[in-house]
């Protein structure tokens, strides 16, 4: 599926401008450097496309092989295969600039709990990892042991509840506008949203033309309602995030509509694909 590599590199672009464009000093951008610098300022978002996009690979992947008598060893074996020889070669690469201290929590995916654990954030992109990899050791069980309206049902909740938490968060404590980035528990709503899109598409009812009704409208709305909101202090602590997720589920599903359709070859684009290799740590 040439299309969620393609959707991979997106993501991966738009977190490199952010980390590495800066308006320079001394110096009058055309119209054009003005709104290049103005948009990788939203590069964040690209980490919510990658939430998103993950784990409606990992669901689709468990739904899939629920039924094999080797379902945890597989899961976690290829997980481990991907994910440890990346993260660890990173951790010898920057060594040098890092504390011993948030090596050894990075080891263990606690990047994001540095805070708690009174220890400086000492490489920022792990605390992404950290939360995908708090939700894959959990995810794999309850989609063994549920059924599908169970896992929509809690899904949903998840979804709802983050959200919420960090509404709730915000109203009864004194906390800087982004106080909900790192923990894992105000960042799933993206992944549960990746999972009810994976689950949506293997039931039964449903059909294309579903999908092809309501992820253009999904993705235009929640595009405008990312524009109005963000910069709003309240908003980036609480919604803007929620409304970001749900763009990148429209997004991710007007991809696969093209990447199936007639028109496929404009969602097959080398240059995205071999941005999509960056992302093997992250996805």
């Amino acid at each position: 599926m040439p299309e969620l590599d393609s959707v991979r590199g997106i993501a991966v672009l738009a977190v490199m401008f952010y980390h590495g464009m800066a308006r320079p000093l001394h110096v009058e951008l055309s119209t054009f450097g003005r709104l290049l610098v103005a948009l990788s300022q939203h590069g964040w978002t690209g980490v919510n496309l990658f939430f998103v996009l993950s784990e409606f690979l990992i669901t689709g992947i468990l739904l899939d092989t629920n039924r094999r008598p080797d379902y945890f060893r597989r899961f976690y074996f290829r997980r481990t295969l991907r994910i440890l020889p990346a993260l660890y070669g990173m951790l010898l690469l920057i060594g040098g600039w890092i504390s011993f201290r948030f090596a050894a929590i990075s080891v263990l995916f606690l990047a994001n709990f540095g805070g708690v654990l009174g220890v400086r954030l000492g490489y920022g992109p792990l605390w992404s990892l950290a939360v995908e990899e708090h939700f894959y050791m959990l995810w794999p069980f309850v989609v063994r042991r549920c059924s599908m309206r169970k896992l929509v049902i809690l899904a949903t909740t998840v979804w709802l509840g983050s959200p919420f938490l960090r509404i709730l968060t915000l109203v009864c404590t004194p906390v800087p506008q982004h106080f909900a980035l790192l923990y894992a528990w105000f960042n799933l709503d993206g992944l549960s949203l990746g999972a009810l899109l994976a689950i949506w598409l293997r039931v039964p009812p449903f059909r294309r033309y579903h999908l092809t009704r309501i992820a253009p409208l999904v993705m235009i709305v929640s595009g405008i309602a990312f524009f109005l909101l963000v910069g709003r202090p309240w908003a980036d602590a609480t919604i803007v995030k929620s409304v970001c997720n749900l763009g990148s589920a429209g997004f991710l599903s007007c991809m696969l509509l093209v990447g199936t359709s007639n028109w496929s070859f404009l969602v097959d684009r080398p240059i995205l694909k071999f941005f999509a290799l960056l992302a093997t740590v992250c996805t």
